[in-house]
């Protein structure tokens, strides 16, 4: 998934909790920088195998060359285990940092591994191929359309809670 479908995925779930508990909205739009943030991931470990980073080929080999070597820990399930412990032992000391955190990274985790990964799926779906100032970007059709619904989920949580 693309860093802009982590930003407004974080964004609705974030303003779901918030609105649940009565929270303000910035707790929203944290969880959705933290969510987006997640993938800095891909660039530390580019880094420890190419041994040099240049942004350019960085985001081309991740964005369309799926870089094999581009996911750390987190991204895998002892990670998924690691980090669930972590939330639970920082729930003990800080509720409010813990699921700002765990919802950044659960809805993170949902979406690269559990809902719409064309990638893991194999869906054949259309993509949308452009490249602003030689950053390759695909995108398919069916993340753009989660994109929208996340966007309007949010609006709806905004002005309707």
């Amino acid at each position: 998934m693309q860093p802009n479908t982590h930003f407004f995925a974080g964004l609705f779930f974030g303003l779901a909790v918030a609105n649940y508990f009565g929270m303000s909205y910035w707790y929203g739009v944290l969880a959705a920088f933290i969510a987006m943030f997640i993938d800095v991931d891909h660039a530390i470990s580019y880094r420890l195998h190419h041994k040099k980073f240049k942004l350019r080929a960085f985001w081309n080999a991740c964005c369309l060359h799926h870089f094999p070597a581009g996911r750390m820990f987190i991204h895998h399930k002892n990670g998924f285990l690691i980090i669930s412990a972590f939330l639970v032992v920082l729930f003990t000391a800080s509720p409010f940092w813990a699921s700002l955190i765990g919802v950044a990274y659960y809805s993170h985790y949902l979406l690269d591994y559990r809902i719409f990964n064309p990638h893991i799926h194999n869906f054949d779906d259309e993509t949308i191929h452009a490249k602003p100032f030689g950053f390759e970007y695909d995108v398919s059709w069916r993340e753009v359309i989660l994109e929208i619904l996340f966007i309007v989920g949010s609006i709806w949580l905004l002005y309707v809670f």
